[in-house]
């Protein structure tokens, strides 16, 4: 056992090494770094509980939406088809080399804890960005729930694999679990919706008070060990975390006891998802999804250049692309929150924005630049440009159009709002784009993914740096009401944005001549 702890330090620190093994990979871990400490200082420095748009959010709305984050990570990660209890090397070592089976299923356990620290770091973000200026203790509390909460379901994941892979018949309980918590969350939530007359936003503030939630098993408790500590409830926070560490030992024992040999099957399912993930690392945005059931849809192509616009919607249709289930999830927690705490839709717009860069990064457009079939095709370049990025930017006018639509009739707000909250996103949406295929042209076949996200998201900024300043300009040379404000920003976001995404695509219009995706 001490060779396997010894290997396992010897590994973590290997990792940090590799991440300042590179100029690159040194430089964007650490503007990571400071981005993320920056806003956690900036927050702690306000002293008001506002956010940074301006609006109040009770501690206890915080909590839940931490907890909501942190039941989504879980759900998803029950729900995943793709699983593994090591990667590939690891597992070909573990479980093929001479350790007994226990050590084996510590060493996981102990990797289940250092992954659950991310994990549960990434929901504190969430709730400082949320809440702001907090104290010490609460923001421990908030933290140590959600870690017991990642070292509970991951664990519980874990167990639930090697008992699929022993018991075949057994292989969907994990589903089933997330089925159960989503049941549970949605009957307690519908009691106080009930309740309340359909007024959603009491509704929501009692079901984040209400002692009733802590009868939702670990989520429940977690919520009463951070509510305990808010409201100074000692036998609540005692309560709540003594149930936390019991139910993960509990789970720690189960997993480390498992009697049965599942290691063939551990190892073959270890190289296989580690060779998707270093497939999807490289830019193939299909290693991850299940591309073995594909439906059948008739199809008419269009001629020339358009003809990959066809072809690449039909793509999106046959692998159910149009709109992914993280991205309704995501858009649907946004609405939600905009309708329910009734942030408005200009909070909402900003929302889309940051779903819009995110979005963005995730197109692969390099896959279809340097597809050879393409320069057969005798059109022009810049056609083929506009052909290939043309579907992904139709696809996200009409989700983004759909959004700001449904939350905007919801919040009863004027057509004309609507409108321009909708044209200031698109406006960003063309310069996201348009700043994918700059990337591309600027850093071409590179192979660190990493250091390629971040280049693009700091070209994002830059070609958004003109709309915002021409926009604060205008709104201090101006003489404008409350609700004007929204109208300007809309209307130079769409012809700013949309100059320099045109400006950029006919710079970076040759791309396509076979030569500029390679590397000097």
């Amino acid at each position: 056992m001490k060779s396997l702890i010894k290997l396992s330090l010897l590994k973590m620190r290997g990792q940090v090494r590799a991440l300042f093994s590179k100029p690159t990979s040194a430089v964007a871990t650490i503007f990571m770094v400071l981005l993320y400490g920056a806003i956690i200082v900036g927050n702690f420095m306000n002293s008001s509980s506002e956010d940074v748009i301006g609006m109040s959010i009770d501690i206890h709305i915080g909590i839940l939406v931490s907890l909501a984050m942190s039941a989504l990570m879980v759900i998803m990660q029950l729900m995943n088809k793709n699983k593994a209890m090591l990667m590939g090397e690891d597992a070909f070592y573990l479980l093929g080399g001479p350790f007994s089976r226990r050590q084996v299923q510590s060493f996981v356990v102990g990797y289940t804890y250092v992954q659950a620290i991310y994990m549960s770091l990434l929901s504190l973000f969430m709730v400082i960005s949320l809440v702001g200026s907090t104290s010490m203790l609460v923001i421990l509390c908030i933290f140590l729930a959600n870690y017991f909460i990642y070292v509970f379901f991951l664990g519980l994941t874990d167990y639930l694999y090697v008992v699929g892979i022993v018991f075949p018949k057994l292989a969907n309980v994990a589903k089933y679990v997330g089925y159960a918590i989503l049941i549970c969350v949605f009957a307690v939530a519908g009691y106080f919706v009930f309740e309340t007359g359909f007024d959603l936003q009491t509704a929501l503030l009692k079901f984040a008070q209400t002692d009733a939630f802590y009868f939702i098993p670990v989520f429940g408790w977690a919520k009463m060990f951070i509510s305990g500590a808010v409201d100074g409830n000692t036998l609540y926070t005692l309560l709540g975390l003594g149930l936390l560490v019991v139910s993960s030992i509990v789970i720690f024992i189960l997993f480390r006891n498992f009697p049965y040999d599942y290691h063939e099957k551990a190892i073959e399912d270890s190289f296989a998802l580690s060779n998707k993930m270093k497939a999807a690392k490289s830019g193939n945005t299909d290693a991850m999804r299940d591309t073995s059931k594909l439906k059948n849809y008739n199809s008419k192509f269009k001629l020339g250049a358009w003809a990959i616009s066809s072809k690449l919607i039909l793509e999106m249709r046959k692998r159910k692309q149009l709109v992914s289930i993280q991205e309704l999830i995501t858009l649907a927690l946004f609405a939600g929150m905009s309708i329910i705490l009734e942030f408005g839709i200009v909070w909402f717009s900003g929302m889309l924005v940051y779903w819009v860069v995110i979005s963005s990064q995730t197109a692969n457009f390099k896959e279809e630049f340097q597809n050879y079939m393409i320069y057969l095709i005798p059109d022009s370049p810049l056609k083929k440009m506009l052909a290939i990025v043309g579907p992904t930017i139709l696809k996200n006018i009409v989700v983004v159009a759909l959004a700001i639509t449904v939350v905007g009739v919801i919040g009863q707000e004027k057509i004309y709002d609507i409108g321009y909250a909708i044209m200031m996103v698109v406006g960003y949406l063309f310069v996201c784009i348009s700043a994918n295929i700059l990337t591309l042209r600027l850093f071409k076949s590179t192979a660190n993914r990493t250091f390629v996200l971040l280049m693009q998201m700091l070209i994002v900024i830059l070609c958004i740096i003109p709309s915002i300043a021409l926009s604060v300009w205008l709104l201090f040379t101006l003489t404008l009401q409350e609700g004007q404000i929204l109208q300007l920003f809309s209307i130079v976001s769409i012809f700013a944005n949309i100059v320099v995404a045109g400006i950029i695509i006919f710079l970076c219009r040759n791309m396509l001549n076979g030569r500029e995706l390679q590397s000097e």
